[in-house]
Formats: structure tokens, sequence, C-alpha cells
């Protein structure tokens, strides 16, 4: 038996509208926007559009809710516009990682090493904290955050996460495993760091010179938690932000 699916509403009460939509990610369309009653009317936010949300969803959102923390954009439920609905977070100021890849590969001009490393780094620590929060919080091992479009980076130099908890229910095929999922997240940091301090698409091509591309510290690093010549990758987050 599956859970009941819960279709998008449509509706003259809109909770918020759409402004404009800032890109297309793989955990759906991101939009700015504006929230139209309650506490937060008037405020722009972050929408994340679904087109269902299912039980695990809705309890997922009500865990994100209860986060706080200066790296984590703040969750504030789902809503939905005359059309669709959407998850709201709160905006700050700044782009996706998914749109910073994206311009440096379309300018073909790489970030220098320690910004992309700073921007990294950043973004594992906030993972870090993340998953003591939900450990705290729910008892939940460790879930997935690492995404290309729940990274933010703010204008003022942050680097934050969004929709943390509810982000890995919305792919296709959701990570259950604790320890593959550690994994993965650390894979994404090294595959985003590759990227964006070479300005090249990592691929199988460019795994076996990776300092071709990249400084040759750097390219030792990313050896190991890309796990090239069958080197032993990092353990954890605090592993690989060391050797960062």
């Amino acid at each position: 038996m599956t859970a009941e699916r819960v279709p998008a509403p449509v509706s003259s009460q809109a909770g918020c509208e759409v402004l404009f939509e800032l890109f297309q990610g793989p955990h759906g369309s991101v939009q700015l926007g504006r929230m139209l009653r309650g506490v937060d009317s008037g405020r722009l936010v972050v929408l994340r559009e679904v087109a269902v949300l299912e039980p695990a969803v809705l309890a997922a959102v009500d865990l994100a809710r209860s986060l706080a923390h200066p790296q984590l954009l703040k969750s504030l439920g789902a809503v939905h516009s005359l059309t669709s609905q959407h998850l709201a977070s709160e905006y700050v100021p700044g782009m996706s990682l998914l749109e910073l890849e994206a311009s440096v590969r379309k300018s073909r001009s790489a970030l220098p090493p320690g910004v992309a490393v700073r921007i990294v780094k950043d973004a594992l620590r906030a993972a870090a904290v993340t998953q003591r929060l939900l450990n705290d919080t729910a008892a939940l091992s460790y879930t997935r955050c690492l995404f290309v479009d729940t990274i933010w980076i703010a204008e003022f130099g942050d680097v934050l996460l969004t929709d943390v908890a509810v982000a890995p229910l919305l792919g296709k095929a959701p990570e259950t495993d604790p320890t593959k999922a550690a994994a993965k997240d650390l894979l994404a940091a090294a595959i985003h760091l590759f990227q964006l301090a070479s300005g090249e698409a990592l691929s199988p091509a460019v795994m076996g010179k990776l300092s071709s591309f990249v400084p040759e510290p750097l390219a030792t690093t990313l050896a190991r938690a890309l796990g090239v010549h069958q080197s032993a990758q990092f353990a954890n987050i605090e592993e690989l932000v060391q050797a960062l």
C-alpha cells in the first residue's frame, strides 16, 4: 500500500506569489517570491516548486522549520501560489552553487583555488552542523544535504544550506543508507571543488591528470576524495575539511 500523494492546490487565497524564476535545478524550479499572508506577509522568500507533497516530505518540512542556525537558510514551510505548491525558505541575496558553476563554465575562467576551497570548506562545515542538529532534534543518522542547488553563496560571502532534511526526499531515488549518504556528500564536495577551481567538468578523461587543471596540493587531496587510483577516501567531513 503506497502513501497518498497530495496534489498541488489551485486557490484564490494564495499564501505566496511568484515573482520570477531563479533557476531550474535537480530538485525543481527555484523562484523568488513574496509571502502574502501570516506573520511573514510581504517578506521575500526562495520558493522551490513541488508537484506533490507526500507525507514524508511534509514531516521533513516540519522538522526543517524547527532548525535554526546561521549557516542554514530558515525553512518557512509549505505554501501555495495561485497554481503551484512550494517550499518556502528565507531569502538572502546571493546565488546557488549551480548558478556559480554555470557562470564559471560559461566564462571559461576558474575561481582562484583558495576561493573555491573556502566555498567548499564552508559548505562541508555547514553540512556537519546540519548533521548535529538533525541528530539532536530527531535522532537522525547522516542525511544528505550537499546538492548543487541547495548550497547558497550569499553576497556577503557566507555559504549556507537550504531545504535541509527535505531536499533528499525530492529526488528520484532518495539515499536512505546513512553511510552511503555521507559518502555521496563527500564525493559531491570533491566534484564541485574541482569544477570551481578548474572551470572544467569532471570526467573520466581528466580524473587521472587532475594536477593539469588545479595546483598539485589540491590535486592530491581531490584524488583521495575522488578515489583515484584506488586511494583510500576520506572517512568523514572533518577529515576532508582538515585536508583542505
